[in-house]
């Protein structure tokens, strides 16, 4: 699958659907009829991610299947990106670690 950077407005039925403003989605993934969207429910705290399943009713309408707290998102994700880099470019060589 090939990701796309999408414009913020392409999340607006996404984030109708969470109840959400747009600006709190951070990203969206359609996977086999489905999409999770990950979003937040607080820019400047990075341990208020989300994770939503979200699906169309027979009319088309975007529902939330389901809803789970992700604290942790970030952290992960830091560390994940943190360790590919050191495996492809070898370890920091000065600044913050």
């Amino acid at each position: 699958m090939k990701a796309q950077w999408r414009g913020r407005v392409d999340f607006h039925e996404f984030a109708e659907a969470l109840e959400i403003d747009t600006d709190m989605v951070l990203a969206m993934l359609p996977t086999k009829g489905v999409f999770a969207v990950i979003y937040t429910l607080d820019p400047n705290d990075e341990t208020t991610v989300r994770i939503a399943i979200l699906a169309r009713d027979e009319q088309g309408v975007l529902k939330v299947k389901q809803d789970t707290p992700h604290p942790d998102f970030f952290a992960g994700l830091k560390e994940a990106v943190g360790k590919s880099l050191e495996e492809q470019l070898g370890p920091p060589t000065g600044g913050e670690q």
